[in-house]
């Protein structure tokens, strides 16, 4: 049996709604990730399951170089917007510079990835110059009903003031973390000011 070419790429639209990991790895182009690897499909699984969180709330917990990131920060979010177009996400890290490095790495996938332009040509804003797309902000492109002043993806670190913000999701990345030192590389624990500070921002 032959798919035509818009058939074809129905099914794989279809496929990609259904799984963040053929999403993340195959559209996306995260190719580290691997099946054999229980933790990259389970996570994706995880994430997937939302709708059955108790409250609402997810937390997750793995060792770094898991592409924890990757998929919780980059491609989740890219797939919420998948599926609903209205979403609004807040991407938060322990300082703003990291929550913009994810955006960024959101909007790079949005501005260059022909993989996901050809499969999902309604993300795509049809001029980045007018639309809200910064280092801060990212919209995607919405139909005219949907009027939000919040943007799609927007980005915070520790102490940010995010007033009047009506957020579908805030996905929260090392909110907590071991400090580098820039001259020596070595890494120093969290104070216990950070941790306050960390818990006082989230709640």
């Amino acid at each position: 049996m032959v798919l035509d070419l818009p058939t074809a790429r129905n099914a794989l639209r279809d496929k990609c709604l259904d799984s963040l990991y053929l999403l993340t790895k195959g559209v996306l182009g995260y190719v580290d990730l691997s099946e054999e690897s229980s933790i990259h499909a389970d996570l994706c699984e995880f994430l997937e399951s939302y709708d059955t969180w108790e409250s609402g709330d997810g937390g997750v917990f793995v060792f770094r170089g898991s592409f924890k990131s990757t998929i919780c920060s980059i491609a989740f979010p890219i797939w919420l917007a998948i599926k609903d177009r209205g979403v609004r996400i807040l991407l938060a890290s322990m300082i703003d510079i990291n929550a913009m490095k994810f955006l960024g790495a959101i909007r790079k996938q949005i501005e260059s990835n022909e993989k996901l332009k050809w499969l999902f040509p309604e993300l795509i804003p049809k001029n980045f110059t007018k639309a809200k797309w910064s280092d801060k902000a990212a919209c995607v492109s919405r139909p005219d009903s949907m009027i939000h002043k919040d943007s799609t993806f927007e980005a915070a670190g520790l102490g940010t003031t995010v007033t009047s913000g009506h957020f579908n999701w805030i996905i929260e990345d090392d909110t907590i973390a071991p400090r580098k030192d820039d001259f020596t590389k070595s890494y120093a624990m969290p104070t216990q000011m950070d941790i306050e500070k960390a818990i006082g921002w989230h709640e």
